[in-house]
């Protein structure tokens, strides 16, 4: 997408994931350690926004990114067939997560891809 290539989606715009920036991440394991409860230990967690972002919403948030950057430019959108073992719809129970660790997001989607971006950009325009 940076160079301008061709975006292919699978399926159609009502596509959604539970995308999450690293900090999310980061934010859950660095309390897990901190936690002296033994319900903590030796679990998996769902570490994740908990919200959908429609795959044509995060094409959008990349692309709008991408032109606030005058040397990029977003690539078109096209769709492809929907792959028949794809899941259309994917949400992450994280209340585990919440209620154990006292896991809260601190980073949404938006803000995670503006600098997901920025970062990009700065090693594209440094080239």
């Amino acid at each position: 997408m940076l160079l301008s290539e061709e975006v292919l989606e699978n399926g159609d715009c009502e596509i959604s994931r539970n995308f999450s920036y690293i900090e999310n991440a980061v934010q859950a394991y660095m309390l897990a350690p901190t936690k002296h409860n033994p319900d903590s230990v030796s679990h998996v967690y769902n570490i994740a926004l908990g919200e959908p972002t429609l795959l044509d919403d995060f094409y959008t948030l990349i692309a709008a990114s991408l032109s606030q950057h005058g040397q990029l430019s977003p690539a078109k959108l096209s769709y492809r067939a929907f792959p028949v073992d794809d899941v259309r719809r994917s949400l992450t129970n994280m209340s585990k997560a919440q209620i154990v660790l006292g896991y809260d997001r601190t980073t949404k989607v938006g803000a995670g891809v503006a600098a997901v971006m920025l970062w990009h950009a700065s090693k594209v325009t440094a080239k």
